[in-house]
């Protein structure tokens, strides 16, 4: 059976959004494809949503925060999303 866990934590300064499946995961040479694309300044390309908030994560609070991927193909993948953890913060501007 495929299962999705997700988990927030909070760790120091840190919230810490976390979302796992079991699924086939991403063969090794597409992840870095994705990762790759994150990574990009450019508007265009089908990664447009999570670079745009990797991107304004990084920008309003420093390279420490945005988005992290890591799969292994047949085992699953992980999603973490570094955030601040400020008291009073009433949402995650992304």
């Amino acid at each position: 059976d495929n299962v999705l866990t997700i988990d927030v934590r909070e760790t120091g300064e840190v919230l810490l959004v976390e979302i796992r499946d079991n699924g086939k995961g991403i063969k090794e040479k597409r992840l870095k494809e994705i990762l790759e694309e994150l990574e990009r300044q450019e508007e265009n390309g089908q990664m447009f949503g999570l670079r745009s908030v990797h991107t304004r994560l990084r920008f309003l609070h420093g390279a420490d925060y945005g988005i992290e991927l890591e799969s292994r193909s047949g085992e699953g993948t992980t999603i973490r999303v570094r955030c601040p953890n400020s008291e009073g913060m009433d949402a995650i501007y992304v």
